[in-house]
């Protein structure tokens, strides 16, 4: 195989930049969307267990589990995807 037909091949075995990039943008997109909808939730969690708290309701028995894992899932999306998270944060500024 000569020098022009390997770098056909090769560039047409990869994404162009193009792609890539849009790619990237998308998954930081989806990084930062599941994270504000977190921030939400948390938010909605903090109202209902204010609320169930003023009505003097006990916690569930597995309350303690579901806040550790929402937790842990907060500890997971800023640890994987921080820049993403931020970058993001500081463009809607």
């Amino acid at each position: 195989m000569n020098i022009t037909k390997l770098a056909t091949a090769s560039s047409q075995k990869t994404s162009p930049q193009r792609v890539k990039r849009g790619i990237r943008s998308q998954c930081n997109q989806l990084a930062f969307d599941t994270y504000s909808h977190m921030i939400e939730l948390a938010q909605l969690v903090n109202e209902y267990a204010n609320l169930q708290t003023s009505r003097h309701i006990p916690e569930p028995k597995e309350w303690r589990e579901f806040l550790n894992n929402l937790e842990c899932a907060f500890e997971w999306l800023e640890r994987e995807h921080p820049t993403q998270i931020n970058s993001k944060q500081l463009t809607l500024l």
